[in-house]
């Protein structure tokens, strides 16, 4: 008799713990679906988020003005005057002229010459204050600064103001 007490005692106590288990449990799965209700809408206001703070892609091509400045800065001309009588000229498209003149050609120092005219150096230097007899350098190369003025073969080469000598 006392077995069986203690076991329909122990049968009361298992039926009170399954149905405290089954409470819990409800709660927890309460509790899961409302924090995944919440995930969800925490994901989707991040996203949201996201999506208001992105940047869109521009319209046009960034590349073109990326090249145009490119550009720009390679033919840009810095001149430096280095004190006594001596200026540096310096600049990717100029500086590129100088190294592919054929110096030992006549008619390509003749063309180097034009061009430097067409590109207003000669103005440039004379704007900064090069005065005839000052030496121009550029890379390994100096010339003579002839300044602004007629010159006597301007009908043969087009050009005036730059005599071609190598740095020694």
């Amino acid at each position: 008799a006392k077995a069986e007490t203690e076991l329909e005692n122990a049968r009361a106590e298992k039926e009170t713990l399954d149905q405290t288990i089954a409470a819990l449990n409800e709660q927890l799965t309460a509790a899961q679906a409302a924090a995944g209700k919440k995930a969800e809408e925490s994901a989707a206001q991040v996203a949201g988020l996201r999506a208001a703070s992105a940047i869109d892609e521009p319209s046009f091509d960034l590349s073109e003005s990326y090249e145009r400045t490119r550009e720009r800065r390679d033919r840009a001309i810095h001149i430096t005057n280095e004190g006594g009588g001596v200026w540096r000229v310096s600049g990717g498209a100029i500086e590129r002229m100088v190294v592919q003149t054929d110096w030992e050609n006549d008619e390509a120092l003749s063309y180097l010459q034009h061009r430097f005219d067409r590109m207003g150096l000669e103005k440039l230097l004379a704007s900064h204050g090069c005065k005839p007899g000052d030496e121009v350098r550029i890379l390994g190369y100096a010339f003579g600064f002839e300044g602004e003025g007629e010159d006597e073969y301007a009908e043969l080469n087009d050009v005036d103001g730059l005599l071609f000598e190598e740095d020694e």
